[in-house]
């Protein structure tokens, strides 16, 4: 009789030599590449800086300790260019959350953020990053922002297609209806400052300065 379990633990060890001796091959290739190679000494060079504490929030592990708190509650991102689903505008202007708002509220949301053209568009159905203007999509943010009425609301250039004075308006609006969210803007114009109350500097090379800012909205 065959000794089964002889012949597969042979096979099995004859697996790990052949995976073993592939993966040291494999290795010296690399190696090989990394050493002679100009663009291996690139690459290795970027993989380490990801693990040097001293590139700061640039790597991945960080010389230093602290905790991070947040707010209970929702939070919304609205980017430079924010996300507009296929569908009508009522998909558009509730999206993330596809919570239930009478058209009262939807209405009263478009025509607070200057988009009260669109205020019987509602269920219309097209492809609406394509139809508005760059500017009208930032304002429907700020309309989704109205209407979710989250904790927290971080805004990356998120006004940068409309003017200052419209930008101000926004603002103020998002304010005066949610007194107690925590705004977070990334934004180059100084004309946010009246709306926040401290500001992040960079300064590169792993410096930054914060600073307390004076209100005079």
């Amino acid at each position: 009789m065959l000794d089964w379990g002889t012949v597969v633990v042979d096979s099995v060890m004859w697996t790990a030599k052949a995976f073993a001796i592939t993966a040291l091959v494999f290795v010296a290739v690399i190696a090989a590449l990394v050493r002679f190679t100009r663009w291996g000494r690139q690459w290795w060079r970027i993989a380490t800086s990801f693990f040097d504490p001293r590139n700061g929030a640039g790597g991945l592990v960080l010389a230093a300790r602290g905790e991070v708190d947040r707010p209970t509650g929702d939070g919304l991102f609205l980017s430079q260019h924010p996300y507009l689903p296929l569908g009508t505008l009522r998909d558009a202007v509730t999206y993330p959350r596809a919570a239930d708002h009478d058209d009262a509220a939807l209405r009263t949301a478009l025509e607070t953020v200057a988009l009260g053209h669109l205020a019987e568009r509602l269920d219309t159905e097209t492809d609406w990053a394509r139809t508005l203007s760059p500017g009208e999509q930032q304002r429907l943010g700020f309309a989704r922002i109205l209407l979710s009425s989250p904790a927290i609301v971080f805004l990356d250039e998120a006004t940068a297609a409309v003017d200052e004075g419209l930008e101000h308006a926004l603002y103020r609006t998002m304010r005066e209806a949610l007194p107690d969210a925590v705004i977070v803007s990334v934004g180059h114009r100084s004309t946010l400052d009246a709306f926040h109350d401290r500001v992040l500097e960079l300064r590169g090379e792993g410096r930054w300065v914060v600073s307390d800012l004076e209100k005079s909205r």
